[in-house]
This record gives C-alpha cells, structure tokens and sequence, in this order.
C-alpha cells in the first residue's frame, strides 16, 4: 500500500505540453525505434530549481509581504503529447488497465505478522495497484471543469532535412492558432437543477489552457547527415524571427543507425517508459499474458472474445485516411497494432468515437474506462508492461518487434543525451515558467478584482434586499460558461497554484470558486473544486509538516455523492474515491479508508472492485496500529481483512485476472487456514485449485484441491461432483507430465487405520466341487465374542494335544484388532495367508469408483539385510517375496461406509511391514463411462495402543503402548493342511443325527502330525473312533495307524453331527491343531491351526417338558429305597406337513444308572405323532446302588455302532448341573443356612432320553420319503421344576392358577434386624421346599376282613419307613394326631370319613443319617368297617441344628401321599 501522496499525485497531475511536428521528423527520430515524444519520457521530470517572483497579498493566507516574495519549484512533471493527440479506443483502454495489473504479479517487499499464534507475511506495497491507479487518471478524457490537464504550451518542431523549415514551422503555427480559436468557443456543459442529469460534450478540439499559450520552436538535426552549418544558419533565422527564449536547436543521431543489439550501446533509457507491442485478438482465460495457450481451457461465462466482424470494423477505422487540409498523424499517434501486424493509424475527427475515445455522455466516458459489466467482455490478453503516466501508447509501423527486443536510442550518443536533457530545462525555465508566472498574475488581479466586486457596499445592499444574483460568465439563455468567466478564472489560478505546490494558494482558490459553483448550482464543478480543495490541505500538511488545518475529508465525501448521483458520472466518481482513499491513508485513518474503497465497489468493472477490495483488506490489517508493517502487532480485523482478501479474489476471477486472483485467497487462507472457519477455508482451496489448473499448475491444483475433500461435506451434489472431476484430471495431467508423483496421498475415501483388523491363516475357500465344503478358517470381521471362542478351543485342543493342562497359556496371535493385545510383533508363516480388513468411509454425497487397490509393504528378507519394498511399483503385484492381492474394481455409495479385504502371502522368511493402500481414484461421467483416473495411496501410520496407566510413570504422563498390528515375524514354512467336509445337509430337523466325512489333506511341503480337535459342544458332534467321554477334544484316529501326514498324503474320517434342540441357524466351531515333524527333541514343535464353523439351519421337530417329583418309599428287591415320578408331555412342532409326514417315537429311556425306569402307559406301542400332535406319559424311576460307567462303544444287534446312544451319553455327560441361582441376599445368614442344607436335598440328576425317527420328502424326488432319526435329550436336575426342550418354547399350561398372595409379615432374623419383603418371600419359599424332603411309607394288608360282632376294635399293623433326602443328619419325629381334632385332608378326601386311632405309640423320634431309611412298626385300630385315609393322622416332623446355632429348628412336613385301608365285615 503506497501512503506518499505526493508522489502519487505528482505522477498523476502533470503539466501537459502540446508538440506539432512535421513528418520529416518522424523518420529522423524513427533510426531510435521512437517517435519524437517517446525520445523526451526519460527526461521528461524537470529536477531544477527555478525561481520567480510572484506578488501574492495576505487576502490568500501564505505571503503576506507587500513587495513580494520568492516562490521555489523544486520539480515539475512534464508530459509531452500530439496537439492532435486522442484518447485510446475502450477496449485498448480496457486492455492497458488489465495488463497493467497482469505485469505485476508480486511484491518485492513482505513483512511478517502475527495473528494469534500464527506468523503469516502480507506485502508492504501493491506495486500492481499503483500502477493502476496511476494510469487510471491519465487515460481518463480532457474535462472542461478543470484546467490541470489541459496545454501550457505548445512545442514546433522541424528538422534540417525540411526544405523550408520557416515555412513549415508558419504552417504549424497556423494550425495551434486555429485550435485556439476553437478552443475558445463556449464549453459544451449544459447543467441543470439537482433532479437532472447533466450532460458533458467533450471537445472534438484539444484542450488549451489559455488563448496564449507559449510557443516553442525547435529544430532538430541529424549529425551523421545534415550540414550542421546549414542548421546554424537556420536556427538564427528562427531566434531574429520567434526571440532567443523561445528556438532551440537539438543535434542528436551521432551514431549509426542500429535496429538490433549489437552489444555496442548504452543504456536503454526507454525501456522502463514504454509499453510493449499490445495484442488486439483475445484469447479466452489468457489474461495475464503469462498462460500457456496450449492449455485446453474453456471459456467462461462473461468472457467472450472479439469476433472477426468486431475486428474488422477495427482495423477498417485504423486503415481510413486523413482528409485534406490537415497535417498527417505523427508516428507517436499510431497506439494500435494488431496480431496481423498492421499498424493503427489516428482516425481524424469524422471516425468512430467509440472507437478513438470522443465522449458525448458520462457513460460514454463510463464505458471507455470501464466497458460493460465484466472487464473481460473483449478478453484481457496480452502482454502490456506498466504505461508511464505521461506518455501515449506506442507501437511500430514497419518493425513486427517487441520493445523488449528492439534497442532503444541506439543512435544517440551520451552528449546527445545531455543534449535532450539540457533542451527539456531550457523549454521549461525560458519558456514555460515565465508563462506559468504571467499568467498568475493576470488570473491573481482577476480574483481580486472579483473580490473587490463581492465586497462593495452595492453587493451587499442587493443581499440585503434579497434580489437576484446574476450568474457571472454565463451566456444568457444557454446556461454555458464563457471561456473567460470569473469563476474559471479563479479555478484556472488555483490549477496552477496546484500544479507548482503551492498548496495553501490553491485551497484558498478552490474554496472560492466553490461557493460561486454551488450557488450557480453547477454541480460537476463544484464537485471537482471540493475535491482538489481537500487534497490541497492535505498535500499542504504533508509539506509543512508544523500546519494544523484539518483536512476537510467531508469534501470528498460530498464531491463522490455529486459525481455520483447528480452528475450521473461515475469516472469521475472513482477518480474522486481514490483521491479521497489515499488522503485517508496519508492520514492514519485506515477505518474510514476502508469504508471508503468499499464504497467505491459495484458492478462496474471487475478489475476495478478487485484492487479497491483487496486495498479495503490491508486497511483492516492496519486498523490497529499505523505502523503495523513496520512492527508485528496484532492486527484488530484479521477476519475482515481475509474476508475482503476473497471478495477481491472473487473479481480478479471474474476479471480474468487468475494470478492475482490466486495471490489473494493465498494471502486470505493463511488467515482462514486451521482456525475452524471451514466454509472460508473450503472456498479457498476449490478456488485456488480451479486457478492453478487455468494455470496450469497442476501439481498445486492436486495440493489444493485435496484440501477440499477433508473440509465442509454440506457442499451439493453438482459441486462435489466437479471438485472431483478437476481433481482427477489435474491429478492425471500432472502425473502424465511428471510433476506429481504416482505415490501421492490421495484424500478421499478416509481409512479408520485404529479399526484395521488382520487375520493370520487360512481363509475361507470355495470348493469347485458344491458337495463338498472347504474349512472357513479365521473371519477377519468375526466380533471378538466369537474370537474368545476360539481363544478357548485354543487352549482345549493345546491341553489335549500335549495331554497336559498348560500352565501358562499364550495364544497364537490370529486375529488382531484394536481390542487385542499388539505389544509384541505377530508371527506368521511361509505361504500362509494375511488377511486385512480395511475401513473405508466415502464421506461425500457422490458415489467413488476404485480401481486395482493392493496393499504396500516392505519386506527384509533373512537372506539378506536388505530392505525391499512394492511402493515405488505402482501397479504391479507379482513379486518374489510376497504375493498381493489385487482388487480390480470397488464401487462406493454415497456417504457409505464398507469394508475392502486384502491379504498378502509372504512367501520367504524375514521381516514383513505393511504400509500402506494404493488404488487408482476414477472420475466418470454421468453415463458411467471412466474420464479421468489418478494413482495415489494411503500412508500407514505408526499404530498406538491404548494408553498405559499401570505405573505411576504412566499415569502421570500420556504413554500409549506399542501396536504391531502391522508388523510381522515371517518363520520358515509350515504343514499345510486342508480340511474338506461332504455330505454336510444345509437343512436339518432339531435333534436329527447326519453322518458326514472329514477329508485331511496335506498340500504343504513338510510332515504333519499330531493331529487333534476341539469342539465348543461335545453334544453336536462325534468322530467314530474316538471316546466317547472326551468332551471338549480328541485326538484323531488316521487311518492305517498313521502317526503323520507326508506331504500329498490324505484321509478321511467318519463323524455324526447332531442338530440343536432350537430352530434356526445353528452354529458350532471345530479347531483342528497339527504339529510339524521335527528330528529329535532339539526344540518344541510349533503348531498350526484351522478354524472351521458349521452353519445349518434347523426347523422344528419334537418338543419336550417334563417335571420330577417324589414318589412313596418303593420296596425293591425286599429293600425300601428312593423313588421319582416323572410326567412327561411330547409334542411334534414341524411347520410344514407336506414335508414332514410324521414323527415316531421309538424310544425312551433313562441314561443315568442310578435310577431305574419304567414307562408307565395305556397304550402298548409307543405314540406315532403328527403335525402339532401332543402326547403325554408318566415314568417311574427307582434309585439303585451306582455301578461302573462303561466307556465301550455301544452296538446294536447286527454289529453296527448304535450312534444314537453315543451322542445320548455325550449329551448325557456334557450336561453339568447348573446350580440354582441365588434365593437370598448373601447377607441374610439364615438364608444361607437354608440353601444349603438343599443341596442335594431336592437333586435329581435324571437324563431322559427319547429317540424318534421322522418321515420327510427326499431331495431327489418329492414324493418320496426318506426316514431320518434323532434324538432328544432332557435332564431334569431338580426336582417339583418344569424343563423344557427347547427352552425358548413355552409350555401353556391347561389351567391358570392363581397368583398366591404371602402376607407381608414383619420377619427378624437371628440378629434381631427386620428382613425386607422380597426377602421374606424367598426364605418361605425355601421354607416350603424344606418341608417336602422327609419321604415315608406305609406297609400293610388290604383289605382285611374282620367280625365286629365278635369283637368290637379291628386292630391292624402298619410298618413306618421314614426316608431321610438331605445330605445332613436329622432328628425324625412321627406323631400321631388327636382323634378329637378334625382330619387334615378331609377336605381332599371327604369319603374317607371313618375315625379311627392309633395305639400303642404314638410318638416317635429317630436321627437318619443322610439318606438313609428308618421303620418303625405302628397298630391302627378301627371300630368299623369302611375305608381309612391312614396318613389323615399322622404327622411328621423333622428337627435341624444349623452350624453355629445352639437350638434346633424344627420343619413340619407337608408332603402327602395316599394311603388307604379298606376294612370290611362278613
């Protein structure tokens, strides 16, 4: 940001000189590859000092002496153009100010700040906006209002070569007198009342600042081909005829002419000053001049290029002739210069105006500098340099060259130089002061006398009386200043003052000629005197640093509003805020300058709002402190000045500026970047990119546009789709041309890497062969619920293998995961699988295509320490050392997430690092056809665990344990064993029994031996050859008495699966182990495993309830001993009756030898049932004394394997008993007390066997049956409970009983303290159960016939047998009860009503030991005949002392059995 405003403004308000030359000049000054005024830029700043005197009253404010005083002009800026010079056509307008930005393109100057945490760098200066600025006020139109630009003087010259140089310099004479006269007519401004427009009419004459402007003469001469002498004769003819002050002659061209370098010259003064050879034909997205056409780049929306038909109208308004009577155009006027290499000519007065720039609107002169909407509607390519402010536009008519390599000046020597120099001081001191000096005085006396007139006592008299002020200098009726009005006289003064620095004279005069403009209501004057009023001030304090005024800065305020709204001129509005912008800046006051630029935005220009937007962000950035670039401070708007930064942005893209537009969202993202703000940011990065493709920087395009995809995910559809199309074709490009490397990290899709999981070993297979079934090995995606299965069968198979328990179990790591334990490297081997389950999310609303996605990793192998590695190989997957998987294609849904299965096969010892995942990211198109594609890859990080916390090290810093998940130990190779299953079915019944075949296959290179296998349910499946009681493992049987499996060998086992009681899916897992062979005992043999999971679905067969409870004391064998009543209900559930015709029962039995069973029936045969059929039967079982088991395996009568009382008895022997849950809280001692004298009180340990077989349609053929059998298995371990098979089926029971309420008692326990409610229930609960555990028997003759004639008592003997079911020693008491009271049961037994007694005993107390059996022999006595309930009168207690407790607790025994005597009389 420039802040000297007197630099900027003594670059842009220069003193203008006219030239009229003759056209032998032209092809003198041509040997320099210049025109004549392109020969005067380098020396066209008057360094001098001149002193005049100059008479200046104290009415003005600076000098006050009467006598008067001497002014210093320390410099003046001179700018020398054509009388006849023309302002450049809009789009060569247009073109110069876009080209002007486009070559600057960085700042030379950057300074650090600190934002926050950040440290980001800004320029110091915009060198491209200063550029602009200034040459935005030179190419702006001559104005009538102001008088700064127009002609101080006007320059002749005329060469030796001429034939009548006096003659030609009488006929330039002619030519500037005729200008003046023109010049001098009424000014065509026509202004009216605040709600009109005003219309400008700019003049077709040039602008001359009085009617006697001083002439200049000056005859140039040739020295390599003139005779100087003649020049001397001439040149004093001119000083007799025009005066010594106002000729001068120039010799130059001492040296050869030279078109080229021929590295004999001196310095090219001119290169700095001219502009290079400006391209007219438009190349779409090519603004700078810097882009590589070859780029296919389409054009966008808004930048058309100019058609063949706009640019033949071109070159024809280029190719038209001067008319007669005028001189023709000079070299210098030629400014255009097409790509066909014909050169532009100056049109004269009756050409196009648009064309050569004659305005007759304000938004004429809008459109020149603006154009239409968007700078870019005829394009913006080319390569102009910065245009001196001064100087006109130059091009060559003969060369097709560029200024940068022609040689510029090649003819003039050093002493020709100084020669130009020295003609420059002397124009400016003889002729040109002198004139600034008359014609201040004259305007000064005409202020004053103006002055005197406002201040007569007749003028205010007329104030007084409120007449009407007359308008000085107006033509009556017309409303037009007269050229020589009072109050352009006073602007004209202050012009002048301006010009030469004396800024305090220039305020005072653009103050007055104010008032008098705003009271002639002439608004566009009135406008541009506020406006150089308040810069006057503010040069004025920046000259004299001790002044105090303010700056008026309400002035420009006023002034834009007036251009804008009511002159309806918008130039002149932007010329007004950008004056008013730098005095701001000049000022400190950023804030306001800010708010000023944004202002000055609009939909005019693109260009134009570009570089006021981007000006509006550094004055954010320097809000807070003045000297903020000087010192790091930080800033008070970081936020506005990176908003602003992308506003600007936004119209350097739409004006086809892409390399800035590019700077400033760089200079905008290190503010956005990694703060959070994710729409600015993401704006950012899909701008950037789409620049850098333009520009073909491709490699950048690729950084920032991956940017995009880990950002704002709410983006549409359509824009996604396109950030993903550009980056993967700039990916593609780049990758072709090499400026991208293949193994670049590609941002989407997005890999969980803590979620990897690996599985080591075999994987799943498909067998060719449909019958037969291949082993599942391990699932990598298994949740780790099953993986702990199989950590059990793990150390089942290893204990039964080594036929030992393992003291210290450490499993094989097969399954890794974030929840494992991944401290220590994994170990694998040889030619044995990886497999990798890789999370990948697309987190975008577009579907992603992949392509040819394999796993990178580096191996060293043990042959050689070194490293080696398929990352550098991209694509290939073939390889020595290790064999990858390749996945062809992978398709992606929107915002899915999936997971991609690799695996790799090491096949060489060594050391084995995965590191990352390379695929191939497509780009398609709407038909699904592939457009572009990119290679890249995703990079691995180094693995963390979970964090440690076990020592206090740990805990008070953050440590993480170390995960090898992808780290392996590869060890030389291993047996390989395939394990293959046939005639596994896919459906089966529940309980049904399948025989299948195990085939054992060696495919590896070594011996395997040792074979074994772990089941997780011993009830599912048997391998014939085996034990029967080997529950959780066995070993193996090969055939043949084979220790081992050589390589290539195999076998083939026999083995019977039996289906779960439960329908549907059922699952169980086998885990065969195997050892390799190893010579002699040098080294434990390592182990290999193989995991196989069967899956097959059931459907409902048999379903199974039954309930025990006790039975009298039976007499068996002449001993009394325990006896069970069994119910037993059977229910056939098959769905369908087309497939299943009907299920028999062949069998029932009991398989524990403790008890001895008898079916108790109606019927003889055992029940054929049908679909939803029921039938219910009742067993008998007698305890009897344990024997043996016997492990030998069952035949049946024909020899043959009775398979279904072999999976009975491992059903039988797999069942454990489940002890019963908890009853009480452990705190209750009580409770306790009581659930433990249960135990094995209420056990009945009764495995119930029934064997079925069932009728279903063949596979083959429907209508044909085929039987297959099974079996059901319950065991009824407690007693007075319901079992049920399968326990997921309820049983509804016939008849719904009542809930029985227990009354809410308050109970104490044995410490005095209340027991709770819930606890009250369940200690009566086992209160209840305690009272049914005292069984008994009552043996005696029934009936018995006896004479009550003879004698009136009957009496009959009864024995008592009194069984003890507890595991503790009771005390037993059987009482007889009062025949007064009533019988217990007559409610149940109202029949057997006849009262009878007890004699002889009536009391007894015996102590059983556990389980044991007492008698005792008691007399009943009856008094007639009829039927007696025995056990209506007798009571049975028994009595327990507890542990720890002095007095016994004694339980009444509720348990009820009938027993009936019946007496009868002859």
């Amino acid at each position: 940001m420039d802040s000297d405003l007197k630099y900027f403004v003594h670059r842009s308000f220069p003193a203008h000189i006219a030239t009229l030359v003759s056209p032998d000049v032209d092809s003198l000054v041509k040997k320099n590859n210049l025109t004549f005024n392109e020969t005067l830029l380098p020396f066209s700043e008057v360094t001098i000092e001149g002193r005049r005197n100059f008479i200046c009253p104290a009415y003005f404010g600076i000098l006050r002496d009467q006598s008067g005083h001497e002014l210093k002009v320390n410099s003046l800026n001179l700018c020398f153009q054509e009388l006849n010079h023309k302002l450049q056509p809009p789009v060569i307008v247009r073109k110069m100010l876009s080209n002007v930005v486009a070559s600057q393109q960085q700042s030379a100057h950057m300074v650090g700040i600190s934002i926050g945490k950040k440290q980001i760098e800004v320029p110091k200066t915009q060198p491209w906006y200063t550029q602009w600025k200034e040459l935005f006020l030179n190419l702006q139109e001559v104005y009538d209002h102001e008088f700064i630009r127009h002609y101080l003087a006007c320059i002749f010259v005329v060469s030796t070569s001429n034939s009548n140089p006096l003659s030609q310099f009488e006929s330039l004479s002619k030519v500037l007198s005729q200008q003046t006269v023109e010049a001098s007519q009424p000014v065509g401004l026509v202004y009216q009342s605040s709600s009109q427009s005003i219309k400008l009419d700019g003049h077709k004459t040039p602008k001359i600042f009085s009617s006697s402007i001083p002439r200049y003469y000056l005859l140039l001469h040739d020295a390599m081909e003139g005779d100087i002498s003649k020049a001397e004769d001439v040149f004093k003819k001119m000083v007799y005829t025009y005066g010594a002050p106002n000729c001068h002659l120039l010799v130059i061209n001492s040296k050869q002419t030279s078109y080229q370098d021929d590295g004999n010259h001196t310095q090219d003064l001119w290169m700095s000053h001219l502009p290079k050879k400006l391209n007219i034909v438009m190349e779409p997205e090519a603004s700078e001049g810097v882009v590589d056409t070859s780029i296919p780049i389409s054009i966008e929306e808004g930048e058309p290029v100019i058609g063949e038909s706009q640019e033949a109208e071109l070159l024809d308004a280029m190719r038209e002739p001067s008319p007669g009577g005028k001189l023709r155009p000079s070299q210098s006027e030629l400014s255009l210069t097409s790509l066909s290499g014909m050169s532009a000519v100056n049109s004269p007065q009756g050409t196009n105006s648009i064309l050569y720039g004659q305005v007759s609107s304000p938004n004429m002169g809008r459109s020149m500098i603006f154009g239409t909407k968007n700078d870019s509607q005829y394009g913006s390519s080319g390569s102009l340099t910065s245009v001196q402010g001064l100087g006109p536009l130059a091009a060559s008519e003969d060369l097709e060259k560029d200024h940068s390599i022609l040689i510029h000046g090649s003819c003039l020597t050093a002493e020709d130089r100084q020669r130009i120099q020295t003609f420059v001081n002397e124009f400016y001191l003889k002729c040109l002061l002198p004139f600034i000096e008359g014609q201040m005085k004259s305007l000064y006396q005409t202020a004053m006398n103006r002055k005197n007139a406002q201040t007569s006592i007749f003028s205010a008299t007329r104030r007084f009386f409120g007449s009407t002020k007359t308008k000085q200098g107006i033509l009556p009726g017309t409303g037009v200043y007269q050229f020589d009005s009072p109050p352009l006289q006073v602007r004209r003064l202050a012009d002048l003052a301006f010009m030469l620095g004396h800024y305090d004279l220039a305020y005072e005069c653009y103050h007055t000629a104010k008032r008098d403009f705003e009271s002639d209501q002439a608004w566009i004057y009135f406008a541009g005197a506020l406006e150089m009023a308040a810069l006057s001030v503010a040069l004025h304090n920046i000259a004299n640093p001790s002044a105090t005024k303010p700056v008026p800065f309400r002035y420009f305020d006023t002034a834009f509003n007036t251009y804008s709204n009511i002159a309806k001129h918008r130039v002149l509005g932007i010329r007004s805020g950008i004056l008013w912008y730098e005095t701001l800046s000049q000022a400190k006051e950023f804030e306001e300058a800010a708010k000023t630029c944004i202002r000055l935005t609009g939909e005019d220009s693109d260009l134009m709002c570009a570089l006021i937007l981007e000006q509006a962000a550094h004055c954010f950035l320097r809000t807070i402190s003045p000297s903020i670039l000087e010192k790091a401070v930080l800033p008070s708007y970081p936020c506005r000045y990176a908003f602003h930064l992308i506003l600007s942005g936004h119209r350097f893209t739409k004006a086809g500026q892409r390399r800035h537009a590019a700077r400033v969202y760089l200079e905008a993202l290190r503010v956005y970047e990694e703060n959070g703000w994710i729409h600015g940011e993401n704006h950012i990065y899909v701008a950037l990119g789409k620049h850098m493709q333009y520009l073909k920087q491709l490699d950048k395009t690729v950084a920032y546009l991956s940017k995009v995809f880990g950002l704002n995910r709410q983006r549409s559809v359509a824009c996604q789709m396109s950030v993903l199309r550009d980056f993967v074709s700039a990916g593609e490009a780049s990758q072709r041309e090499g400026l991208v490397s293949k193994a670049i990290e590609l941002p989407i899709p997005i890999i969980d890497q803590k979620k990897v999981r690996v599985s080591i070993g075999l994987n799943q297979e498909i067998s060719e062969d449909t019958d037969v079934l291949l082993a599942t090995g391990i699932d990598v995606n298994s949740d780790d619920a099953l993986h702990q299965r199989w950590l059990k069968l793990e150390e089942s198979v290893i204990c039964q293998a080594r036929g030992k328990t393992v003291s210290l179990f450490k499993p094989k790591a097969r399954l890794l995961t974030e929840k494992t334990n991944n401290t220590n490297k994994p170990v694998c081997t040889c030619q044995e699988p990886i497999t990798f389950s890789i999370p990948v999310e697309n987190h975008w609303k577009i579907p992603l295509s992949l392509q040819n996605l394999y796993l990178l990793w580096k191996f060293k192998p043990l042959s050689c320490e070194v490293l080696m590695s398929n990352e550098d190989e991209f694509g290939s997957e073939d390889s020595q050392l290790v064999t990858t998987q390749l996945i062809e294609v992978v398709e992606m849904a929107p915002e899915a997430k999936m997971k991609v299965i690799l695996s790799l096969t090491p096949l060489e010892p060594g050391e084995l690092i995965v590191t990352g995942l390379a695929y191939t990211l497509v780009s398609k198109s709407s038909d699904g056809a592939i457009v572009n594609s990119m290679q890249g890859r995703k990079i691995f990080t180094q693995m963390v665990g979970p964090r440690l916390n076990s020592t206090p090290v740990e805990r008070k810093s953050i440590i993480y344990a170390k995960d090898f998940r992808l780290n392996y130990v590869v060890e030389p190779i291993m047996p390989r064993l395939r394990m293959s299953f046939q005639n596994v079915p896919d459906f089966l019944l529940c309980g049904e029994v399948k025989q299948i075949s195990v085939k054992i296959e060696n495919i590896g290179k070594t011996s395997a031996k040792n074979i074994c296998v772990a089941y997780s349910d011993p009830k599912f499946i048997w391998f014939e050859g085996t034990l029967v009681d080997n529950l959780w493992g066995t070993k193996l049987n090969i055939p043949n008495n084979c220790d081992s499996l050589v390589p290539g060998a195999s076998a083939v086992l026999n083995a019977w699966i039996r289906a779960t009681d439960e329908s549907g899916l059922m699952e169980f897992d086998l885990l065969f182990y195997f050892e390799e062979e190893i010579e002699g005992n040098s080294r434990s043999p390592r182990y290999s495993l193989i995991n196989h999971t069967f899956q097959i679905l059931l459907n409902d067969s048999l379903m199974m309830s039954g309930k025990a409870y006790r039975r009298p004391v039976e007499l068996k064998d002449n001993e009394y001993t325990d006896s069970l009543s069994v119910a037993l209900r059977l229910t056939s559930r098959h769905l369908s009756s087309e497939g299943l015709g009907f299920l028999s029962i062949d069998d029932v039995n009991v398989l524990n030898d403790e008890w001895e069973a008898t079916l108790i029936r109606d019927a003889e045969l055992l029940p054929d049932l049908k679909p939803f059929q029921e039938a219910v039967m009742n067993i008998t079982c007698a305890a009897t004394r344990p024997v043996e088991p016997v492990n030998d395996i069952e035949t049946n009568d024909d020899g043959c394997i009775d398979v279904l009382n072999i999976m009975a008895q491992r059903c039988m022997i797999s069942s454990q008993s489940s002890s019963d849950q908890n009853l009480v809280n452990d705190e209750i001692a009580y409770g306790k007390k009581l659930k433990k004298l249960l135990d094995g009180a209420l056990d009945a340990r009764l495995p119930i066997c029934v064997k079925w077989k069932a009728y279903v349609n063949s596979d083959e053929d429907t209508a044909t049956k085929q039987t297959v059998f099974g079996i059901h298995f319950i065991y009824i371990q407690t007693l007075n409970k319901i079992y049920r098979i399968p326990a997921s089926v309820a049983i509804v029971p016939s008849s719904q009983t009542k809930e029985t309420k227990i009354l809410n008692f308050v109970t104490f326990d044995e410490n005095g303290e209340v027991i709770k409610g819930d606890d009250q229930r369940l200690l009566a609960t086992l209160e209840s159960e305690i009272s049914r555990c005292i069984c008994y028997r009552l043996d005696y003759k029934s009936p018995v016939c006896h004479d009550f004639s003879k004698s009136r008592l009957c009496l009959v003997p009864v024995k008592i047998v009194v069984f003890n079911s507890f595991r503790k020693e009771v005390d037993v008491r059987v009482a007889a009860m009062d025949p007064r009271l009533p019988p217990r049961n007559q409610l149940y037994h109202p029949e057997a009503m006849t009262p009878f007694s007890w004699v002889g005993t009536s009391q007894t107390w015996r102590t059983l030991q556990p389980r044991s059996i007492t008698e005792l022999n008691w007399t009943l006595c009856a008094s007639m005949p009829g039927t007696y309930c025995l056990d209506n009168r007798l009571k049975i207690d028994c009595r327990i002392t507890f542990d720890g407790e002095e007095k016994p607790r004694v339980f009444g025994q509720v348990l009820k059995f009938d027993f009936e005597l019946l007496v009868t009389s002859p």
